[in-house]
């Protein structure tokens, strides 16, 4: 059953990573086979109420064979402290006996003025029978949560244990504007584009090393970073088009970067995501190679010059190494 309840997990952050960005979520049906391979379907219904009695259909009759399943709908929830907005998790295990168990994901949504969070998990439902694997159960289903990604850096960012407490990724002065949420997204990848281009040719496996660092993103340092990173990579050809077709100089972009951060968040927040960006630099500068037959020292003079005036715009002169 904790398999089940595991792929579970990871069906629901994908959700959130769907909503946390203001986006209505298709409803996800998410289905485990015998072999324990995981698919996933998203109801697409021009009616919400025709979509939802689909997935509860698919649920019930199990067509395929399944060993479990969870499907997925964006609704609400009353509790003690009030209704909010919830993504509704309906689990099913279908081997040795049918259990069913619902979820509730509290959240925040991201039109509101403090923007997105995601609150503690509710158990709604879970059977009597099978009480002595609530604990392992969801155990695995937080597993899961933490298994995606690029999905839990999302959750990371924007979890609050409490209603009345705010997200541990939150800036300390505040929320930012769309505006410079904006500029925020696009600073991973003006550290890419200054680097990778500074010998005046972007590579293939400078790109592949941007790809790595996007499925890699829970692995940064900074909380901030891992969201930008997650909440980004859908878009990232997008992002990086739309800096280039701008035009303009990337580092003048990366001291605005560095502005924003620098007024808008603690200093060790701050500094962690300024290093973290510098971290970045140098993945993609080692990306390249070079050398003699791939020997030698990797990185070249040109992109040495960019890490150091990203090392500077960053006021991270003493963080270059």
């Amino acid at each position: 059953m904790n398999e089940i309840f595991k792929m579970a997990g990871e069906k629901a952050v994908h959700a959130v990573w769907s909503v946390s960005d203001g986006e209505i979520l298709v409803p996800i049906l998410g289905m485990l086979d015998q072999g324990n391979d995981v698919s996933m379907e998203r109801i697409a219904f021009s009616d919400s109420e025709e979509a939802i009695a689909y997935g509860y259909g698919k649920l019930d009759a199990n067509e395929s064979n399944a060993k479990g399943a969870v499907f997925i709908m964006d609704g609400f929830v009353t509790l003690d402290e009030g209704r909010f907005d919830a993504l509704i998790v309906q689990i099913r295990g279908y081997d040795d006996y049918e259990m069913a168990c619902t979820l509730a994901l509290p959240y925040r949504p991201d039109s509101h003025e403090k923007g997105f969070a995601i609150y503690r998990p509710k158990l709604l439902e879970y059977p009597e029978e099978a009480q002595a694997s609530q604990e392992a159960n969801l155990d695995a289903f937080f597993d899961g949560i933490e298994g995606h990604e690029l999905a839990y850096p999302v959750w990371q960012a924007a979890y609050a244990d409490s209603f009345d407490s705010e997200p541990g990724g939150a800036s300390k002065e505040g929320d930012l504007t769309p505006e410079e949420w904006e500029l925020l997204m696009q600073a991973p990848y003006l550290v890419f584009l200054t680097v990778a281009a500074a010998d005046g040719v972007v590579d293939k496996k400078e790109v592949k090393s941007l790809t790595k660092i996007l499925a890699k993103a829970k692995e940064q340092p900074s909380v901030l970073l891992q969201r930008v990173l997650a909440e980004s990579a859908h878009q990232a050809g997008e992002i990086i088009n739309g800096i280039i077709a701008r035009g303009g100089n990337t580092i003048d972009a990366l001291q605005r970067v560095q502005e924003l951060v620098d007024s808008r968040f603690d200093a060790d927040e701050a500094m962690l995501f300024k290093v973290s960006l510098l971290l970045i630099s140098k993945e993609v500068a080692e990306a390249s190679g070079g050398g003699f037959l791939g020997f030698g020292k990797k990185i070249s003079k040109e992109e040495k010059m960019a890490m150091a005036a990203i090392a500077l715009t960053l006021k991270l002169n003493d963080q270059e190494g």
